[in-house]
Order: C-alpha cells, then structure tokens, then sequence
C-alpha cells in the first residue's frame, strides 16, 4: 500500500536557516514565515550574478578533483580556481575571497588564540596550509566570511551566505578524503576539524541549538572533532613533528598541567555528583555521569588555576574531546542528568566568552538546558545559572 504522505516541492532557494534545521522554507522574503515565528534573523543565499555554469556544485566537482598531496610548485590559479566570485581577477580568485584572505591575516586569526605562539602559527602556518589543500582554504574563508558578518551588522547576510557556501564545500571535499589519512593530508585534515569547530560556534543560532546534540543526534562536527583521535593516531607521529608542530608541542603542556594533580574537588561539582548518585539507579549511566564531573573536575582546576584572560581553547574544549561516548548520547536524548552536567560545563565555556565566535553560547545553552530541565533539576543548575549571570524568565 502506498503511503499516504504527501510529498511537497523541496525548496531551492529557501532561507539559509531552515536549510540549518531541514525544515521546509516558504522563501518569504525578507524574512520567512519560519523565521518571523522563532523571532530570528532570516538570511537568504544572495543571487549569483555569475554565469550558469559557475554553480556551486560544479564548483565542488571541480575542487574535489584536486588532489590534498603537496604540490612542488603552487601557483595561485592552481589553489583559487574553484573559488566562487562574481568579480574574478586574472588569476581565478575573485574580489571577495581576497578580502576574506585578508581579513583572516590581519584580523582573525588573532582572535583564534590569545598565546602568541599560536597566533603566528594560525596567522602564517594555517594558510600556508591552506595552499596546498583547498578544502582548508575554504574553511579559512568560511570563519574569516563570519568574523566580518559579526563585525559589520548591515553586509551580514551577505558573509553569512558566503561562510556556508565556502564551508559547504569544504566538507564535500573533506569528507572525500577522511577514509585515506596520509602523511601529506594529516595536517590539513586535523586543521579542517579544528576549523570546522570554531565555524559551528560561530554561525547563527537557532532555537533549540544546543551545540553539541541537535535534533538528530550528536552534532557533525563534534563527531569530526572526536574524531581527530583517528587522524592523530593514522598519522603516527608526523602530524607533531610537521608544521603543526607548536600547536601540539603546547598542547601538550597545556595537558600535562590539567593532570598534575591540582584540587579538582570542587564543592559544587562535589554537590551535584551527590544529587545524581541519589537519583539514578542504573549503574552504567552513573559511571559515565561520574567520569564526565571528574574530567569537568580537571577543567575546573585548570581555568581557575590560569584565569579567564589566560585560558586557552583547548583548556575549555579538551572536556568534549575526552568524554564518553554513551554521556554524549544521553546528552542527545535530554536526559535530565546529563543536561545539568552540560549546564557546569558552560561556565567553563564561559571563561571564552570575550571571543566573537563563541560569544554567548553559555548564555543561549543555560537557558535551553533550564526550559528543558523539570521543576526538581532546574534547582540542581542553580549554582552555574547565577555564574554565568543569566536570569531565568
């Protein structure tokens, strides 16, 4: 028997946040029936002034054929010919893939980390990467893109749009290559994820984004960013020792301060471990309850230690890269316990809120985990509620 489902025209040209929530988009214009409900900005795609055959999934094909190896002499045409632009200059990359470029060298990659090592290393080495593997360019393009649309509030529709497109097609290319990890695409493949990261704190929000977990899980490019344990390990050794080689080398440091032993019984953690052992009767729920407060416990003790201004990126997003599994699926499936584990984790998300690209995400969380949360659990987040500063309504 057929399904009686009716089937409805799929939405080319529809806003760029239902595309986010797979929802379908009645492309009202300028702002959709779907977004004018949620009360959030609508951004459409603008028209491509370019010919017909400059379309973004030629544009893909033909950026997929690129090879991620090395190439002994690179010339601009060879990595930017791929690139989209309406205004093209005689080597193939256009007006506003260069104002992006530069935008990144001069301005974002200052604001990636707050150690001046690692400012140099993402404003000088990342590009240069970026050369050589094009998915990596465009992810560059793409967070520099969404770092002037948070900068220049009248032309934001227009980076956003150009963000996506870049971003978009960097995963196509990115993912093409995931299954063969080479000494030569190590360290673009551990930079794209580690881009891709920033770029999914740094897009819009919509309601009911809780970064991590999302309507169908457990969000892409968290499962990207765990997954830079395979590319670490499949590169054995010559992602620490290659250009990367700082990041790592003060990654490590960073690391081997969070396990020196400092005081990680934090009262509060201590108070909320009490209520959930009170509570939850099944053993192995409570063990990954308990392994997540303990690695929570060490970040506690590490941004406290070092302080806000100090702290680093890796000090705030080392505890998702070192959680269970099974705690990121309960996660997903909103269950009460772990929502207010994830509501502590934001005040250690907080110590980066003066960066634009993850700024007011603790905000925006603590207030989905509180409405998600039942009368008894809202109570257990009091405490992370009053550090962050936000006032239930």
């Amino acid at each position: 028997m057929k399904s009686g489902r009716r089937t409805h025209r799929k939405s080319r040209t529809g806003c760029i946040q239902c595309k986010m929530r797979k929802v379908k988009c009645d492309e009202s214009r300028p702002r959709c029936n779907n977004c004018t409900k949620h009360g959030i900005d609508c951004v459409f795609k603008p028209v491509r002034l370019s010919s017909p055959s400059a379309t973004l999934s030629e544009a893909s094909a033909s950026a997929s054929r690129i090879s991620p190896q090395v190439p002994t002499a690179p010339n601009a045409t060879e990595i930017t010919s791929d690139l989209p632009s309406s205004q093209t200059l005689g080597s193939g990359m256009g007006m506003t893939e260069l104002e992006l470029l530069h935008n990144y060298s001069t301005s974002t990659s200052y604001t990636l980390s707050r150690h001046p090592v690692l400012q140099s290393v993402w404003r000088i080495i990342v590009p240069q990467i970026g050369f050589s593997s094009i998915y990596v360019m465009r992810a560059i393009l793409a967070l520099s893109a969404l770092h002037l649309a948070y900068h220049r509030p009248t032309q934001k529709e227009f980076y956003i749009s150009q963000a996506l497109l870049h971003h978009e097609t960097a995963l196509r290319i990115a993912n093409s290559i995931l299954p063969d990890i080479t000494q030569e695409n190590c360290s673009g493949l551990y930079l794209f994820a580690a881009l891709t990261c920033l770029i999914s704190c740094a897009k819009p929000r919509i309601p009911g984004d809780f970064l991590l977990v999302g309507e169908r899980g457990i969000s892409d490019w968290l499962i990207l960013f765990r997954g830079t344990r395979l590319i670490i390990d499949s590169a054995d050794g010559n992602l620490k020792s290659g250009p990367l080689e700082p990041m790592f080398r003060i990654g490590a440091r960073r690391a081997q301060l969070r396990e020196i032993g400092l005081n990680t019984n934090h009262d509060h953690l201590l108070e909320l471990q009490r209520l959930i052992k009170e509570t939850v009767t099944d053993q192995r729920m409570l063990e990954t309850y308990e392994t997540a407060i303990n690695e929570m416990g060490k970040s506690f003790a590490t941004v406290y230690s070092i302080g806000s201004q100090s702290c680093e990126t890796s000090d705030v997003f080392i505890w998702l890269f070192l959680v269970p599994d099974e705690f990121l699926e309960l996660l997903s499936q909103r269950q009460p316990g772990a929502l207010c584990i994830f509501a502590y984790y934001c005040v250690v998300l907080n110590q980066l809120d003066s960066m634009w690209w993850i700024k007011g995400w603790s905000t925006h969380l603590i207030s989905g985990i509180y409405h998600s949360l039942d009368y008894e659990h809202q109570h257990w987040i009091q405490w992370p509620i009053e550090q962050i500063g936000w006032i239930p309504s």
